[in-house]
C-alpha cells in the first residue's frame, strides 16, 4: 500500500511544536515570522536543523507519509 504524499512541509519547524510566545498573539503571517520563525532560524546551529529534521522525518514516516 502506498503512503500520502506530503509535498511541502518544514521539517525544522519540529522544535516549535508547543512553544509559547509572550505577548500579544500575532496578527498576520509577517507578524508570525518575526515573532516566531525567524527566532528560531537565529537560533538554531547545523546540529539542531539536522536533528529537527530527523524528528520530523521519523513523525512522517510514523504517520505513513512518504
Amino acid at each position: 500500500m502506498p503512503g500520502l504524499v506530503c509535498a511541502h512541509t518544514h521539517f525544522y519547524g519540529a522544535f516549535a511544536r508547543g512553544m509559547a510566545l509572550g505577548g500579544e498573539p500575532a496578527a498576520n503571517f509577517p507578524e508570525i515570522l518575526e515573532k516566531l520563525w525567524w527566532r528560531l532560524d537565529r537560533a538554531l546551529w547545523p546540529d539542531d536543523v539536522r536533528l529537527s529534521a530527523l524528528v520530523g522525518l521519523l513523525d512522517a514516516i510514523r504517520h505513513g507519509t512518504t
